[in-house]
């Protein structure tokens, strides 16, 4: 799918979620207004999307264009077909359309979103206009039907469209041409001067900048040969490579030229650099046949004058001899830049020569380098000279082991980059070099001369900072690890003191537990007894419909009813004095496994248990803890999350002082800090943090909107006091 198409299928989409919106504040419907009125609303009043109709020739079926007589504007028809309304009918050639929808911004130029297309009938192609380069090249003429006459330079070619690099008045642009209606290769109308009429397509951003022109031709009448091209490239004139773009070089009026010299360079299918005498020219071709730096070759292609420095483009190649590699030019890049500047001054020729595009050789000094698989970079120092290197090609691995500071002797074809110099208030165009630059064609154009030495002043800096470093930081040692001392010395004595108070805490609530688990059994289970006992009662006389057993019945269910409020208020106040869980006896592992069956009891998501290393001893008071920290996360993921699974995984790693238990669910998770507290009556992250640190341990809750909740205990392997668990899981 071509780019234009899926830009029509995105604005078409965002007028199906905003435009129907936008249609029903406004049911009357629209008059019909000219195209050229609708292009000059401010760019407000296109914001707002008013509702719009016109009426016109198509001009271009893909993307759909529409041209009256005051202007040419692109519509967007994806809503129409989703009506139903065939898509041959309202993009027929020449066809006489009603369109009406709203009128929007666009890429570049506004566009309406068609929500009706009335097809009114059949019409001619509006006639192409001649319109100023400047017009077309400064986005003016965009959508409108124009008549242009150059030469073609290239082709390019995709699925569904031939493309012609065309140069008219010394402007570049490209022409499109739909392979359904040219189907040949194009390629014999290179060097020939043509003319064409289309509809001119913008090449732009996404902030909507205008870029350039593309013509489109939609007919094949629409495209005529005004000169044929010579039967073969090689027919154009000669002109030598000293000459190009000089004073009475040759008038080619944009045709085709050749030119000679031996290769100093080349990436094939890219570009290869030429040179004769001190004369130099990078020559962009995609030939990629075989030739080899040293032969002698004769291009043929066309002037680019656009940049500052004259190039051959487009070009075919055909290698006419072989030689040996040109040798060198011996010469530093600070005399290069020294010869240039003074012609700049004088505002005359750099003599001998600029030396671009020419083979040179010069030491220097590395100061950086970059190499990848696909060329590299270096940085060099020549005397007071810096100079871009640029590696032209792949397999420069070689150069990767010179270390910066190194010697070196380097070959390479000269790159000068210019710039616009100003004269006083009057703007010249005096082009300065800016930078040079050097490309290099293999690994051997770059020779190590000296390694770097090693004591350098930045290694011998580096070891006085290291050596500085050492003694600030050893004081800093020595002082830290006293403050450290007496802060774990500290800490030891504050823990000690927490586990004993944790060890005394477990085992009064240990006897706590057991004589409400009496008061549980003397009370609530005598109750729910009961209250079996009332409902069996009225499911005997719920089958005789006398009045005396409907009595029966209601009295049996208003005895049961205030059984079972009784029953939850003396559940409520048992349920609050409840602070620890006993492993009653079983392994730390069967204590946990009974855990997660009973909470997971009804929930469909799975909860698992991993194991990572062995687990260490524990005291009973510090597993009754954490069974019971477990609980109520498993319990908040469930009850709160909406989990999927539910991960509990117990961390040991041999000689490490902690042990960690996670609790992790896939649930929706939460914003922390967002949730309900012991001031709202729910006291569960804050009871599962205060018996981690009973126990000298530390909790940390994690948690993110919609990536679920981690919820991590760290204790200590070894309490205080207390029995072993004695549990060990492998």
């Amino acid at each position: 799918m071509s780019a234009s198409r899926l830009c029509v299928l995105f604005v078409a989409s965002l007028w199906m979620t905003v435009g129907p919106r936008a249609a029903a504040a406004d049911d009357a419907a629209p008059t019909v207004r000219p195209i050229g009125d609708l292009l000059t609303l401010t760019s407000d009043a296109i914001s707002a999307r008013p509702l719009v109709r016109i009426e016109g020739i198509v001009t271009v079926a893909e993307p759909l264009l529409v041209q009256d007589d005051t202007g040419a504007i692109f519509v967007n028809d994806l809503a129409v077909w989703s009506k139903g309304q065939p898509s041959a009918a309202i993009r027929a050639l020449g066809a006489r359309v009603g369109v009406t929808g709203r009128l929007t911004p666009g890429g570049f130029v506004p566009m309406i979103l068609a929500d009706a297309i009335d097809v009114l009938g059949p019409g001619t192609l509006p006639p192409a206009d001649r319109v100023e380069l400047g017009t077309l090249f400064g986005g003016a003429a965009t959508g409108r039907r124009v008549a242009i006459e150059g030469v073609v330079e290239g082709t390019r070619g995709d699925a569904s469209t031939w493309v012609l690099v065309v140069e008219s008045a010394a402007r570049r642009l490209f022409i499109d041409l739909p392979k359904k209606i040219f189907p040949d290769d194009p390629g014999g109308l290179i060097d020939a001067r043509i003319h064409c009429a289309g509809s001119v397509l913008a090449v732009r951003n996404t902030r909507g900048d205008f870029l350039g022109p593309v013509v489109r031709v939609v007919r094949h009448e629409d495209l005529t040969v005004v000169e044929p091209a010579p039967s073969t490239a090689f027919e154009a004139p000669l002109v030598p490579l000293e000459a190009i773009a000089r004073y009475r070089s040759p008038a080619l009026n944009g045709r085709r030229f050749r030119t000679a010299g031996t290769v100093t360079c080349r990436v094939p299918g890219e570009f290869l650099c030429l040179q004769s005498g001190l004369n130099g020219i990078r020559v962009s071709t995609l030939d990629t046949q075989p030739l080899a730096v040293g032969d002698e070759v004769e291009v043929a292609g066309f002037l680019d004058s656009s940049a500052d420095v004259g190039r051959v483009v487009e070009a075919v190649v055909r290698r006419t001899g072989s030689g040996p590699p040109l040798e060198p030019l011996p010469i530093s890049p600070a005399d290069i830049l020294r010869v240039n500047g003074e012609a700049v001054a004088r505002g005359a020729m750099a003599t001998p020569s600029s030396y671009e595009g020419c083979l040179i050789e010069f030491p220097a000094r590395l100061v950086d380098l970059q190499v990848h698989a696909d060329g590299g970079w270096m940085t060099l120092a020549a005397g007071e000279t810096n100079v871009d290197v640029t590696f032209v090609g792949p397999s420069f691995e070689p150069l990767a082991r010179l270390e910066p500071g190194s010697r070196i002797d380097v070959k390479g074809v000269v790159k000068l980059d210019f710039t616009e110099s100003r004269s006083g208030q009057l703007a010249r165009r005096q082009p300065s070099v800016e930078r040079l630059g050097v490309l290099i064609r293999e690994p051997g154009d770059v020779r190590l001369v000296e390694p770097p030495p090693w004591w350098t002043p930045r290694r011998l800096l580096a070891a006085v900072a290291a050596s500085l470093a050492a003694v600030v930081a050893s004081l800093a040692w020595i002082w830290s690890l006293r403050r450290e001392v007496a802060i774990q010395s500290s800490r030891a004595a504050d823990e000690a003191a927490a586990r004993r108070e944790a060890a005394v805490d477990y085992e009064i609530t240990l006897r706590e537990r057991n004589r409400l688990a009496a008061n549980l059994h003397d009370t609530i289970l005598q109750t729910v007894t009961g209250i079996g006992y009332q409902l069996k009662a009225c499911l005997r006389t719920a089958g005789d419909g006398s009045a005396d057993a409907t009595e029966g019945t209601t009295k049996h269910l208003d005895v049961a009813r205030k059984m079972v409020d009784h029953a939850a208020e003396q559940l409520r106040g048992t349920v609050w004095s409840l602070r620890s869980l006993p492993i009653e006896g079983g392994t730390f592992h069967d204590s946990l496994q009974a855990l997660v069956e009973r909470v997971g009891a009804g929930h469909t998501a799975g909860i698992t248990i991993e194991y990572r290393g062995p687990h260490p001893d524990l005291p009973d008071y510090v597993v009754g803890n954490l069974i019971l920290v477990i609980q109520e996360a498993v319990h908040n993921a469930l009850h709160h999350g909406d989990p999927r699974t539910v991960r509990i995984v117990i961390h040991h790693e041999p000689g490490r002082p902690t042990t960690e238990i996670e609790i992790s669910d896939d649930g929706c998770g939460f914003a922390p800090g967002s949730q309900r507290g012991p001031s709202q009556g729910h006291f569960g992250l804050e009871g599962m943090r205060e018996r981690v640190q009973r126990i000298g341990g530390r909790l940390v809750v994690e948690s993110t909107p919609g990536t679920g909740t981690m919820v991590r205990a760290t204790v200590p392997q070894v309490g205080v006091g207390g029995t072993p668990s004695h549990v060990t899981v492998s």
